[in-house]
């Protein structure tokens, strides 16, 4: 997703500040109408916590809330933003673990290019998978290195995460074991 924040005369900082403001005011107006949320900053991100009266009514209502949200903040902010939620925590000992899963959903979104909204729920229903990193692409990947031809590496590259993505949309354990590979075999070509 994009970050736009504002106009382009105003300082970096001070636009984050103010989109954070913004948001963290707009989402629990929205989140009253089914139940109690809060939005404070962890980490360098906005993270909220909602409490509505069933599981099935919060997971509704988040979504919902999510989409009233990033429509209000482009169309009267010109703010983008993307949401990933964790699953339902059920208790506060629980909530750490709900804040790791939305974690993993945006890595997930990142690794992705997905601006979609996300939730831990939408990770967890892959279709199978199979490893493709073959061989062959990694020696071209090798040999694209060697010749120090940066267009052909950066082709190569994009053909492995074609190969792997195009049938099926991995999971983040897999995403990850495949990026680890790809850097693995750049440093072995490098210090070649």
């Amino acid at each position: 997703c994009t970050d736009l924040f504002f106009d382009e005369h105003s300082a970096a900082g001070e636009n984050a500040a103010l989109a954070g403001t913004i948001i963290r005011n707009i989402i629990p107006e929205l989140m009253a109408e089914y139940g109690t949320g809060y939005v404070f900053e962890a980490d360098g991100m906005l993270t909220g916590i909602f409490n509505a009266e069933t599981e099935e009514l919060c997971t509704r209502a988040m979504r919902e809330v999510s989409k009233k949200a990033q429509r209000f903040c482009t169309d009267n902010f010109n703010l983008y933003f993307s949401v990933a939620q964790s699953g339902v925590c059920r208790s506060l000992s629980h909530i750490f673990a709900a804040y790791k899963e939305a974690l993993d959903v945006l890595e997930y979104k990142v690794v992705m290019y997905n601006c979609e909204n996300l939730t831990i729920s939408d990770l967890k229903s892959h279709t199978k998978y199979e490893y493709n990193y073959s061989l062959a692409l990694e020696q071209q990947l090798i040999d694209s290195i060697k010749l120090g031809d940066f267009a052909r590496v950066s082709d190569t590259v994009d053909k492995i995460f074609e190969v792997s993505f195009e049938q099926s949309n991995p999971p983040l354990s897999i995403i990850r074991c495949l990026i680890f590979n790809i850097i693995g075999t750049m440093i072995k070509a490098i210090s070649e």
